[in-house]
């Protein structure tokens, strides 16, 4: 993997793909498409077209269902950043365990039809 610097103009490279997010302390494994992301001083923020939460744990993913989480928030100045295969960038663990990937549209994805319950967020 080769450590990045993060831009908008990276990050643009993003709308349309997918974020995972595994928080290890809580024991949730999310997914949703990107809507929208931009990076605002340290912060990258995350709005989502539909977001999914697994039923299982990162380590034992299950099925998928809805989650009515429609943006995320996360600090890149405690995290390393890197790429990895595919185009995917990878956001370290942060002090509460959680670690975040995002998958280009033409990576990666989780079908929303296997997604139970899924609502999308409004235009």
């Amino acid at each position: 993997m080769t450590n990045v610097a993060i831009t908008n103009v990276l990050l643009g490279g993003y709308i349309g793909g997918q974020m995972e997010i595994k928080s290890y302390q809580k024991g949730c494994l999310l997914r949703g498409e990107i809507k929208t992301i931009a990076l605002e001083k340290q912060h990258v923020r995350v709005e989502f077209v539909w977001l999914a939460r697994n039923q299982g744990t990162p380590t034992s993913p299950k099925g998928w269902v809805d989650d009515d989480g429609w943006a995320y928030e996360l600090n890149s100045e405690d995290r390393s950043v890197s790429c990895g295969r595919g185009g995917n960038l990878h956001f370290g663990p942060s002090a509460t365990g959680e670690v975040v990937t995002l998958f280009p549209s033409d990576g990666e994805r989780l079908d929303p039809n296997m997604v139970a319950g899924l609502q999308f967020a409004e235009a």
